[in-house]
């Protein structure tokens, strides 16, 4: 999520969303295969849940941002797979993955994207395409694996450092921070001391109402995510470790130059709000987002940047297409390389 308030302030994000962008029917369909979906090993032998739609070359791969899993891209993936293969997947914790036991920093997500490129790219390098918190992963796994990234699509991503370079901003992008995490906080603990009695304020905070465009017969996965400690440790776990100063230091170790790797970075368009942001806060918080993503452009001669008009955080959401099309685009470009 975005900023330090919006980062933290995930509650439980259960299987929600926004509402679908598609026919109602695509992501129905996209729910079931879903659920049925193969499922890959880490280093470790930990099972990751991968889906995968259509067919061609470059394979995309999408990672989600913190607190969410495949389903986040359920109402474009059937679109984007229209023109390549495209596979979404679940991190550790999230969904239908394992859950991990080592430290969530961002050297430990981005090796399991790596097992995620073995089991779906057929040797041969993929377009990776990243949401928020997503965007740090694929970028260090992109510094680790130049050779295996054919391209990025980066859609409003965190930044470097963003935890210290929002709390350099005033005392009080601290604050929000810290409160931000309580919701979750709160759900792990109730969920951990057993299952939330249906229709009490905890359980509506918690694991919320089905997705409108979830299929009825897969609701009880639903009510079983939102009741499992699992997830809420898993978001506490990557936004201590994976945004941490430590972290950040991975990152900066890893980073250098991408070549002409084709890149697109797509920013939100409205400014960034969140509870107790005043309008002179959302200003500022604003301007440091879009400035990470300008920085962003130095790493590849073929990068540049957009902003995509009327839409939040959740661009994937809010204008769909303009994801289709980044990812259309960058499919295109490296298609193209390969006959020069």
């Amino acid at each position: 999520m975005k900023t330090l308030a919006i980062l933290a302030a995930l509650g439980a994000l259960a299987l929600g969303g926004a509402a679908a962008a598609t026919p109602k029917e695509d992501v129905a369909a996209w729910w079931r295969g879903y659920e049925g979906a193969p499922l890959a090993k880490a280093p470790d032998g930990r099972r990751l849940r991968y889906y995968c739609l259509g067919k061609g070359s470059p394979t995309v791969v999408l990672e989600a941002g913190l607190g969410s899993g495949a389903w986040s891209w359920r109402t474009i993936q059937t679109e984007m797979a229209k023109t390549t293969r495209v596979c979404s997947y679940d991190r550790a914790g999230y969904g239908l993955s394992d859950e991990a036991k080592d430290s969530r920093d961002i050297d430990a997500i981005a090796a399991d994207l790596g097992a995620m490129v073995k089991a779906v790219g057929a040797g041969k390098p993929v377009v990776l395409v990243a949401h928020s918190l997503g965007g740090p992963i694929v970028r260090q796994y992109a510094y680790h694996h130049p050779q295996e990234v054919a391209g990025l699509v980066l859609v409003d991503p965190s930044g470097d450092h963003q935890v210290e370079r929002f709390s350099a901003l005033g005392p009080e992008f601290t604050k929000l921070a810290a409160a931000g995490n309580d919701p979750t906080r709160k759900c792990l603990a109730l969920t951990e001391q057993g299952p939330i009695a249906f229709g009490t304020p905890d359980y509506v905070r918690c694991v919320g109402p089905v997705p409108l465009d979830m299929p009825p017969e897969l609701s009880r996965f639903h009510v079983a995510y939102g009741q499992s400690p699992i997830h809420y440790r898993a978001i506490l776990a990557e936004y201590d470790n994976a945004l941490s100063p430590a972290s950040g230091a991975e990152a900066d170790k890893a980073r250098h130059p991408l070549g002409a790797t084709p890149m697109i970075i797509l920013s939100a368009g409205k400014l960034t709000s969140g509870p107790g942001l005043s309008a002179e806060d959302q200003v500022k918080i604003t301007l440091l987002w879009r400035q990470m993503h300008w920085e962003m452009t130095g790493l590849s001669t073929q990068a540049r940047r957009r902003f995509v008009e009327g839409s939040g955080h959740a661009i994937q959401f809010d204008r769909p297409q303009a994801v289709i099309d980044a990812v259309g685009e960058v499919v295109a470009e490296t298609r193209a390389s390969r006959t020069r």
